[in-house]
């Protein structure tokens, strides 16, 4: 049985409002987002802005409004943004932003390698966050090396003690090697926090079968299965 990865998102603002309209046309699902935030700080900061969408979806507009200024995005095609941030690096290989959104968009990719070694250079060259520690993690974990994954989400979670799905990716490395006290520990840490999560009942559910202790898998797979009973992966 295979664990769930969830992606890890921090936002370095405060999120004031969400609101969304929905659209249904025959086999289109058309989705507008509106989402307020506040700089609570008393200081200029930089943020990476995730789409809030499944792997399947397209984005086709994105506007942001900052104070009276508004600012339309450009979309442009996977490749020509790679291009973009290789130019970027071309002309200043210490580029430590640039370097960093290639990297995020080599580990979404899938080139793992490669997206390490960019997020090794980018550390370099600017002082990285607590997700962008958890990043390089998932990236070492998918390219096989689950010991510097968890050197990573250990990094993260000393800087940001509250990203719980960092707990859930440090969990999966710690079981992949074998650590399944370890593993429990933290998907027992999730469940405190998040009572009602599958996905956390479920990884919980795998550390327990693979040490054996079937009758406690039994109980966390049929909770997720109470908790989402129309997910296929918990069956």
């Amino acid at each position: 049985m295979g664990n769930t990865h969830l992606e890890d998102k921090k936002t370095l603002s405060h999120r004031l409002r969400v609101q969304r309209r929905s659209h249904v046309s025959g086999l289109w699902y058309r989705t507008r987002i509106e989402q307020s935030y506040c700089n609570t700080t008393d200081e200029p900061i930089e943020a990476t802005y995730i789409f809030p969408l499944p792997d399947r979806a397209a984005v086709h507009a994105c506007v942001l409004h900052v104070g009276e200024r508004r600012v339309e995005a450009e979309l442009k095609e996977r490749s020509a943004a790679r291009a973009d941030y290789d130019e970027a690096i071309r002309l200043d290989p210490r580029n430590g932003v640039a370097l960093l959104m290639r990297a995020d968009g080599l580990r979404q990719l899938g080139d793992v390698q490669r997206a390490v070694q960019n997020y090794t250079a980018a550390f370099r060259h600017l002082t990285p966050t607590a997700t962008d520690y958890s990043h390089r993690g998932l990236a070492y974990f998918a390219s096989g090396r689950p010991d510097s994954a968890i050197e990573d989400y250990d990094e993260a979670l000393a800087m940001d003690p509250d990203l719980d799905v960092v707990y859930n990716s440090r969990a999966i490395a710690h079981q992949s090697v074998g650590n399944g006290e370890q593993a429990l520990s933290d998907y027992t840490r999730l469940l405190e926090r998040q009572p009602d999560h599958p996905e956390f009942y479920f990884n919980r559910g795998n550390a327990y079968y693979h040490q054996s202790r079937y009758s406690l898998a039994e109980e966390d797979y049929s909770r997720a299965l109470e908790l989402s009973p129309a997910d296929a992966l918990f069956w």
